[in-house]
């Protein structure tokens, strides 16, 4: 999934920084990785096939820490 060694190639580039300081910016969200990830909190659920929307949670979740800081 995705490019495979990306991350070691960005890593001289790239700082670690707080959320907030991107606030009043705009940020484009691949959401595939918030899927996979709401999609294991509810993995029994979509194993045995019954019907759950809990994997848009997680996004849900992503969003409004977006919206939070005014991103």
């Amino acid at each position: 999934m995705g490019i495979e060694g990306l991350l070691k190639f960005l890593a001289p580039v790239t700082t670690k920084e707080h959320i907030s300081s991107f606030q009043g910016k705009t940020a484009v969200i691949d959401i595939m990785s918030w899927l996979y990830k709401g999609c294991y909190r509810c993995a029994f659920e979509l194993n045995q096939n019954i019907d759950t929307n809990n994997f848009l949670y997680y996004v849900f979740e992503m969003l409004d820490l977006l919206f939070y800081y005014n991103i």
